[in-house]
């Protein structure tokens, strides 16, 4: 019986050092259906950090910094547009250790709009709120390579633009909700050199 427990955890040891622990993934994407104004819904740019930590080779948690944004949706000012920053955890469950390894994942955090009017005369307020919200995520990492589809789903914020010169301002929801199609390279992360 001892046997067997000490080769199990061995077993175990050895199959969980395969990948190194640390690694650090960023790279650029598209919004899909990104942040509504009134009715308005575009394709958006994105670019994103994450850094993460494998608990073992199968499954990791990480922390995501990502910046979305977009231009000319807002309809009443011919230009300006929108951006979205969030910042939250997550976790991810791979279903191989070979070199392509699919992927299903899951984070929260907190989502922050920005609106702008595109002109000197016409701005967004300070007053867009920060809301909470998760993704679940799609995707494989080969190599130092990673592809992530995810779907952020976050409650709207209230939102509004200033237009000095007629001294008026519009009011209206943001939407915060989004999906993403994200390719990015993998610092670290790599198999360990075996001894």
């Amino acid at each position: 019986m001892r046997l067997a427990l000490i080769l199990i955890l061995a077993v175990t040891s050895v199959y969980g050092q395969q990948f190194k622990k640390l690694k650090v993934g960023f790279g650029f994407g598209v919004g899909l259906d990104f942040p509504k104004y009134y009715d308005n819904m575009s394709t958006a740019s994105i670019a994103y950090l994450e850094p993460s930590y494998r608990i073992n080779d199968r499954f990791s948690i990480g922390f995501r910094l990502e910046r979305c944004a977009t231009g000319g949706i807002i309809r009443f000012t011919g230009g300006g547009g929108s951006s979205i920053g969030s910042f939250g955890f997550n976790g991810q469950y791979y279903f191989s250790d070979r070199i392509f390894r699919p992927l299903v994942g899951l984070g929260v955090g907190f989502y922050h709009p920005h609106l702008s009017g595109g002109s000197p005369y016409v701005d967004g307020s300070e007053q867009e709120e920060t809301s909470f919200g998760f993704y679940p995520r799609l995707g494989f990492d080969y190599g130092h390579f990673t592809f992530t589809i995810d779907y952020n789903i976050a409650s709207s914020s209230k939102a509004m633009l200033y237009d000095h010169i007629s001294n008026s301002s519009a009011n209206g929801k943001m939407s915060n909700s989004y999906g993403s199609v994200k390719m990015g390279v993998l610092i670290g992360g790599g198999r360990k050199k075996s001894h």
